[in-house]
């Protein structure tokens, strides 16, 4: 089993927000002044806020798993605990080749393989001494962003069947097979990473609710990490 790479540290997370406050007068005749139409025009050509309903990072937070139902072997790891607070970040999505991608399944954030970004987050990682782990995010996305990320994390699966990453100066092969989850959330897919140089293997979940993407590592030396199926679930209903 690898050592899965650290989640990377956010460069931004400040996001400011506006009010737009119009006054308007009306005329003793009781008909609308030139201000009122002009407030008016502007109003209704405002675009609507692509944040509108999305949960914060604070929120988020709110919903992942406790540690206490965690496997008892695991502890909190302070420094996987990350979220995007009570902003919203604005997503930019990038293409990311699949030299990167692939690689990029072993880290605990492993849904930015997709280059899809989010509106906010929230993460929280639990390890032991041997460097098992069970690693859990939560994405929100405006628009149909969460169905994109979707759809780039099959595409990122079905391109790393087999791929090679670099670790501690060793060059690792390792292998993919991925299955969808039928009736867990809006959309579910597992993937399921072992190699003939290290033992066990992990297991990858991304499951979307609506325009959430719930995603989970379980990372195992003596399984594939398969428990991380059923603590997903439990994931869900939280976030339902």
């Amino acid at each position: 089993m690898t050592n899965p790479l650290r989640r990377r540290a956010l460069t931004a997370l400040l996001c400011a927000s506006t009010a737009l406050g119009l006054a308007a007068c009306s005329s003793a005749a009781g008909t609308k002044s030139s201000a009122d139409k002009a407030a008016t025009s502007s109003a209704s050509a405002a675009p609507a806020d692509p944040t509108a309903g999305l949960p914060t990072g604070t929120k988020l937070k709110s919903l992942l798993l406790p540690h206490s139902v965690l496997p008892k072997t695991l502890k909190a790891d302070p420094s996987g605990d990350q979220d995007s607070g009570g902003t919203y970040t604005q997503p930019s999505d990038e293409k990311v080749p699949a030299a990167k991608a692939c690689p990029g399944l072993n880290a605990t954030d492993w849904i930015g393989a997709t280059g899809v970004g989010s509106d906010s987050f929230a993460a929280s990682d639990a390890t032991d001494r041997y460097n098992n782990m069970f690693a859990q995010q939560l994405d929100a996305f405006e628009g149909d962003g969460a169905q994109r990320a979707m759809a780039a994390l099959r595409k990122v699966f079905a391109e790393c069947k087999s791929f090679t990453i670099k670790q501690d100066g060793q060059s690792l092969h390792s292998k993919l097979t991925q299955k969808t989850l039928p009736g867990l959330g809006d959309d579910a897919v597992e993937a399921v990473i072992t190699s003939p140089d290290f033992d066990g293997g992990d297991t990858l979940v991304a499951v979307r609710v609506g325009k959430v993407v719930v995603t989970t590592l379980a990372s195992d030396q003596k399984t594939t990490g398969g428990y991380g199926v059923a603590l997903t679930r439990k994931l869900v209903a939280r976030v339902r």
